[in-house]
């Protein structure tokens, strides 16, 4: 019987090249599957007893196998959705920007309190006239 008789006979079923990570650019694998997977995305494949994260090069528009061939082609095994992790990045570095602002606007306050907190009350004021935003007023 045909090693890849189920690909064969199944609708919608295509093959894809794959590369896999530090491979030469020109080495590709060929495998099946029935997922939508378009150069450029991650998915996995069973290589042995372990699981691999390949680079698909190509989506082929049929199956590339040859009925009666002496390999048997091997399936990929999921698609890798990088969706929620470049989001969960863009949130942490949103968390980071902010606690890194507000940890620095701190720093200048406390700084700001402690020499204030060493002068005598007219050069407290004094300082702080000289260090407050001037209002601008319009003449009309």
């Amino acid at each position: 019987m045909d090693k890849n008789i189920a690909a064969l006979l199944r609708e919608g079923i295509r093959t894809v090249s794959v590369r896999f990570q530090g491979a030469p650019l020109e080495k590709t694998y060929i495998y099946v599957t029935d997922l939508v997977l378009l150069a450029g995305d991650r998915a996995v494949v069973q290589v042995a007893e372990n699981y691999k994260v390949v680079e698909v090069v190509e989506q082929h528009s049929d199956l590339r196998i040859e009925p009666n061939s002496e390999h048997r082609y091997q399936w990929i095994v999921s698609k890798v959705d990088l969706k929620q992790y470049q989001t969960n990045l863009e949130t942490n570095q949103r968390i980071e920007r902010t606690v890194a602002d507000a940890y620095q606007a701190n720093l200048r306050r406390g700084y700001q309190e402690q020499v204030l907190a060493g002068l005598l009350p007219e050069a407290q004021a004094e300082l702080l006239a000289l260090t407050q935003p001037r209002t601008i007023v319009e003449v009309a």
